[in-house]
């Protein structure tokens, strides 16, 4: 009986999921980030946005979380993200006065089974949230052995408020 609480207590707290975050600040005019700590605001409105490009098989070395507010700086990333393919879509044309662009990268990984998205977007009082999902396998879970380059890229309505992306790491497990 003496061993039978201490493993089973063990397997309550290995059973459970495991996530991270990390919040980092986006100025649109210099697209510098720095890792800050924020308080939700109680009030805030979802922001409508959608997909243009999603994979992993990006050409984005590194994870990153980007503003974009012009058509050059979408024609560059755009490019980065069809940079393994032979044939590239063609870059969508936004009118920039109205919409703006968001990077968001998981850099590269070892193997498949990694994904990234934005799960939501809302606005606040003094900035935009954008909770993104980077979504990791457990230890247990098979996957490809191939690197692989997470991205997504989405459109939303042009704001002149501050934003902050927030990470969070979900370890999904195969098991279930």
């Amino acid at each position: 009986m003496k061993i039978f609480i201490p493993i089973s207590i063990l397997v309550i707290f290995a059973s459970c999921k495991s996530t991270k975050e990390t919040t980092t600040e986006v100025t649109n005019t210099t697209n510098t980030t720095e890792t800050t700590k924020t308080d939700a605001a109680p009030t805030f409105k979802e922001v409508i946005f959608s997909t243009l490009s999603e994979g992993n098989n990006g050409g984005f070395l590194g994870k990153q979380n980007i503003v974009i507010t012009s058509q050059e700086k979408l024609e560059e990333i755009w490019n980065e993200a069809y940079s393994n393919y032979m044939k590239k879509p063609t870059v969508p044309v936004l009118n920039f006065e109205n919409k703006m662009v968001l990077l968001t990268t998981m850099g590269e990984q070892n193997n498949g089974g990694f994904s990234i998205k934005v799960a939501s977007i809302t606005e606040h009082e003094n900035n935009i949230m954008i909770i993104v999902e980077e979504n990791i396998p457990d230890n247990n879970c098979m996957t490809t052995s191939v690197i692989t380059y997470p991205y997504e890229i989405i459109e939303m309505p042009t704001t002149i408020k501050k934003v902050v992306f927030k990470n969070v790491e979900k370890i999904y497990s195969c098991e279930e």
